[in-house]
């Protein structure tokens, strides 16, 4: 339970109960399409493009984020090109 004050709400809620999302703040993130990441043997892997071209799938850290994409926490940085799996 929180108390929350809403300017211009009026009082026709006091004391109610209601379900509400309330924004916390904000942070950066690194959100990409599912494409991106693959999973195999319970690990999630994205596939990074080196310097010299080379391709290499390196674990990664993921959580669900809105409008469908995957938030990759850690296992790449901002910078990183990323590689969409093949689509099967």
């Amino acid at each position: 339970p929180a108390d929350v004050s809403i300017p211009g709400l009026g009082d026709r809620l006091v004391g109610q109960r209601i379900a509400a999302r309330v924004a916390a703040g904000t942070r950066p993130a690194l959100l990409v399409p599912p494409a991106y990441v693959v999973s195999r043997f319970g690990i999630d892997y994205a596939t990074v493009l080196g310097k010299d071209g080379s391709a290499a799938a390196v674990p990664v850290q993921t959580a669900p984020a809105e409008d469908g994409k995957i938030e990759i926490l850690s296992g790449v940085t901002a910078g990183d090109m990323l590689i969409a799996a093949a689509a099967k």
